[in-house]
């Protein structure tokens, strides 16, 4: 076993069973997949200690690749959390989660299943809760990549947006927090009374690619 110590650097997909996090230390990046309680965030630090493995391949997966694409080559099953403190990351990061899942839990109010699932993904890119017939069924019809890109495709024109609006990160971010917002709402992809808080849910995305730190940010290029 091995005792580490850092933080989740992504928002954890929660799955059917377990939830997977991605755990940074001073060591390396591992993914953590742990029980759905307590809930891990993203900014949570962490203190663990589990077994580390090596990433194993599915039969017709290559897990291990797809892994190590994000600089992940280490996993820990069910480690125990031997402390947990909240606060970690980069503030705007951790409201725009924090917004997003708002916006998933008004969905789920309003929504049945699995609509509510699908909305999830078209708007904020969420698989999480997407059922996994459901996601068959899109595959064999040759669609799944509406559900798989269209939140993405909300993160691209936020960060045309943030790069193009070059005076300071904070006001390219609130520009492209309002025009997607406006988009989605003039599309019918978020009904209107959802609008405003709620419909900057998918933003997130675009909190992950642009916004990974405050150096980053700090890096935005003027025009």
């Amino acid at each position: 076993k091995v005792a580490l110590f850092g933080e989740v650097i992504e928002d954890p997909e929660r799955q059917e069973k377990f939830t997977r996090a991605v755990f940074k230390s001073e060591e390396a990046k591992i993914l953590l997949t742990i029980p759905h309680y307590p809930e891990v965030k993203y900014g949570d630090i962490l203190e663990i200690e589990g077994k580390l493995r090596e990433p194993e391949n599915f039969s017709d997966f290559d897990w291990k690749d797809y892994l190590a694409k994000d600089n992940i080559y280490f996993e820990l099953f069910l480690p125990e959390i031997l402390s947990r403190r909240e606060g970690g990351g980069f503030w705007l990061k951790r409201a725009l989660f924090k917004t997003k899942h708002v916006f998933l839990d008004n969905l789920a109010k309003v929504l049945p299943e699995p609509e509510a699932a699908f909305m999830a993904g078209l708007t904020a890119g969420e698989r999480s809760g997407f059922p996994r017939s459901l996601s068959e069924d899109f595959r064999k019809g040759g669609v799944i990549h509406i559900v798989v890109l269209s939140g993405y495709n909300v993160s691209i024109i936020a960060d045309n947006v943030i790069r193009t609006v070059g005076i300071s990160v904070y006001l390219s971010a609130a520009t492209g927090v309002r025009l997607v917002g406006n988009d989605l709402s003039s599309s019918g992809a978020v009904p209107l009374y959802m609008d405003g808080g709620a419909t900057l849910a998918p933003l997130t995305e675009y909190g992950g690619a642009v916004l990974k730190t405050e150096a980053a940010a700090a890096a935005v290029p003027p025009l």
